[in-house]
């Protein structure tokens, strides 16, 4: 903690002043970013799915139970960082990014436990070797390859399971699987590719730096910059888009033209 001072000294945490800042990330090569994302959406999922088969092994009925439990609680809390994540406002509105995408990996491997349990309420709804956990397994690895692959082995007609949904509601079961990876996979691969590619700006305090700074995974590999300070002007009058856009029109389509 050596560093305290210094930062101290340089900033002030209450400082009421706007400034622009830069985070700079170090550069990796693109590869490096897909390796990151798949091995924390395989490796991720299989550790929570590995506790609470744990808590299995001593009951089954308990560790079906303890994994509903569990993906309730976090399917709760994404939908609540979600909501926050696009309509909240407040230094936590930075953090929700990466938390959301987190929450989503572990809820990948808890519902995974739970459909391919004994005691899941919708497993007569689905068809094949249902009772062999290496089927069940095989069927997961065959909806990530669906979701990698947009559905190339559906079209294809390749299948790695025998298992597979011929209820509605088993359907269903599925289809959230399949959201849950997709949508672990865009919100992932984005954000890792932001903060590990681009240069990041941002407007506003010392305060409000510091939880837009946190809300990124690589942090021990960025630098930053205070560019300077933002002069506000409060009594600045507001205009209507259109009517800028109608005016500068011309000059705007002049530079379409020189460059062609």
């Amino acid at each position: 903690m050596s560093h305290t001072p210094t930062f101290r000294q340089a900033f002030d945490w209450e400082d009421p002043h706007t400034y622009f800042w830069e985070l700079t990330p170090k550069p990796k090569a693109p590869w490096v970013t897909g390796v990151v994302l798949l091995s924390v959406m395989i490796i991720l999922p299989l550790v929570m799915y590995g506790m609470v088969a744990l808590v299995g092994l001593l009951s089954p009925t308990i560790g079906f139970w303890v994994g509903v439990a569990f993906a309730a609680f976090i399917a709760f809390g994404w939908v609540a960082l979600m909501g926050y994540r696009i309509w909240g406002e407040g230094p936590g509105q930075f953090a929700a990014t990466i938390n959301t995408y987190s929450i989503n990996i572990v809820l990948v491997g808890l519902l995974a436990y739970v459909m391919s349990h004994d005691h899941f309420w919708a497993r007569e709804g689905f068809e094949g070797p249902v009772d062999e956990r290496l089927a069940w397994g095989w069927f997961f690895a065959e909806g990530y390859l669906r979701v990698l692959t947009l559905d190339a082995f559906e079209l294809l007609g390749w299948h790695l399971s025998d298992i597979y949904p011929v209820s509605t509601g088993a359907r269903l079961w599925v289809f959230a699987f399949n959201t849950l990876l997709t949508t672990a996979l865009i919100d992932g691969g984005w954000h890792l590719w932001r903060t590990g590619q681009e240069i990041q700006r941002y407007y506003g305090t010392v305060r409000g730096f510091y939880h837009f700074a946190h809300g990124f995974v690589s942090e021990t590999e960025m630098t930053f910059r205070r560019r300077g300070r933002v002069q506000m002007d409060e009594a600045a009058p507001s205009w209507k888009m259109m009517d800028f856009l109608d005016t500068f029109e011309p000059e705007g389509e002049a530079d379409y033209d020189e460059t062609g």
